[in-house]
Formats: C-alpha cells, sequence, structure tokens
C-alpha cells in the first residue's frame, strides 16, 4: 500500500492527502459540484490550492497526534478544520493520487447536506468576510485621512502611516 509506505518515509509535520480525481461523467454532479466549490473556498480562505479537500483517506505522522487532539469539530467539519489549522501550525500536505471508484449500486453518503454544509463553510466564509472587512476598513481610513490631510505627498504619507496604524489598533 502506498500512503502506509509512504507516511513511514515523511517528516513529521506533512499530512498524505489521497486525491481522487473528479470528472463530470464518472462522479455524481453533488460530490462533483460539492468538491468543486469547497476546493474553491478552501484556496480563497488559505491560499493553498487542493483539488480535493473532502478526501477521507489521510495519512498522519504518530508525531501529529497531539495536535490532532487540539481540533474542534466533528465528521465532515473536523476535516475541513484540520486543513484550515494544520498549515498555521507548520504542517504541510503531500498529495498522492488515487483511483476514485463510484459504484452505482446503494451508492450512499453519509453527507448531510445542509448540516455538514454549514459546519464546513462557516469558517472559510468567516475568514472571508473577516479579511474583505478588514480591507475595506483599511481603504476607508485611508481615503478619509487623504481627505483631512490632502493629496500633497506629505498627506499621503502620513495619510498612509495613520490609518495603518488605527487600522492596526482596530484590528488587533
Amino acid at each position: 500500500m502506498e500512503m502506509s509506505r509512504r507516511l513511514e518515509e515523511v517528516k513529521a509535520q506533512t499530512i498524505l492527502l489521497g486525491i481522487r480525481s473528479f470528472y463530470l461523467k464518472s462522479t455524481p454532479l453533488r460530490s462533483f459540484i460539492g468538491n468543486r466549490v469547497t476546493t474553491f473556498f478552501y484556496y480563497l480562505s488559505s491560499g493553498i490550492w487542493l483539488t480535493d479537500t473532502q478526501t477521507g483517506l489521510r495519512g498522519f505522522p504518530y508525531e501529529s497526534i497531539d495536535d490532532l487532539l487540539d481540533i474542534s469539530g466533528e465528521r465532515f467539519e473536523y476535516e475541513m478544520n484540520q486543513l484550515i489549522e494544520l498549515p498555521n501550525h507548520g504542517y504541510s500536505f503531500e498529495k498522492i493520487s488515487i483511483t476514485t471508484v463510484y459504484e452505482k449500486k446503494d451508492h450512499q453518503s453519509h453527507f448531510r447536506t445542509i448540516q455538514d454544509s454549514y459546519l464546513i463553510y462557516k469558517h472559510l466564509i468567516a475568514f472571508l468576510l473577516s479579511s474583505f472587512s478588514s480591507a475595506g476598513v483599511d481603504v476607508l481610513l485611508f481615503f478619509l485621512m487623504v481627505l483631512l490631510l490632502g493629496r500633497t505627498t506629505t498627506g499621503l504619507l502620513l495619510a498612509t502611516i495613520s490609518s495603518r496604524t488605527l487600522f492596526a489598533l482596530v484590528s488587533f
């Protein structure tokens, strides 16, 4: 098995992800759309491009157990929280291509569309809203300071310094 063999070789802060290939012809529409949307939001909030954010095949080094126990959530939310929190603690992801098989007969998912989508997206959307509102406050403060101080070189310099200082105070 490639995953277990590779897990023995990776450094302590590397998480192995079994990445599935998604093709519209062979993937159920709900799974295809759900994974594309989640991948997009994950990229926007983290800057990390993973083509399969919902993979359940993950390999963790023994040393990561304490960090994994500190992550909140259950079910699909927990899996997304891993992807969000672990890079902030110095972890990187190594992707291993895996084969995807969807059996037409008795194909069921344990994914609860409304509840699990809310749990997965709430952190990503909160991060995006926080980022956009922070950027908006920063720009607004700068323009207000330019109006007060004028468009001279000194006015622009003071507007930049004061708006960034006020923004930093408000943000933290």
